[in-house]
This record gives structure tokens, sequence and C-alpha cells, in this order.
């Protein structure tokens, strides 16, 4: 999904996904915020809503 949307460093934010929710909870919580406010900063609010 990252990469149709053309987010930057969509595979770091793929490999990070697939490590951080082996925890739990808070690992789908990061492994959601992060590349969404990641991508409010570099590419707005709209491909942040579809991340």
């Amino acid at each position: 999904g990252l990469v149709l949307l053309d987010v930057p460093y969509s595979l770091a934010f793929g490999v990070f996904t697939g490590l951080a929710v082996i925890v739990p909870f808070f690992g789908t919580i990061v492994s959601t915020l992060l590349p969404a406010l990641f991508v409010i900063g570099t590419g707005g609010i709209t491909k942040a809503l579809l991340v």
C-alpha cells in the first residue's frame, strides 16, 4: 500500500511494521502512527489518511 501511495522509505516502514507487530498493542499503534506522521510531514494530510 505504501508503494502505491509513493511514500518515501516504504520498504523501511514495511520492515519496521513487521517487527513492531510482535508487541501486541503498542506495536500496532506505533507501526501505524510512525508512517502516518511521516507522510503528514512529506505528503500532506490526504496521503496520511490513506495510510
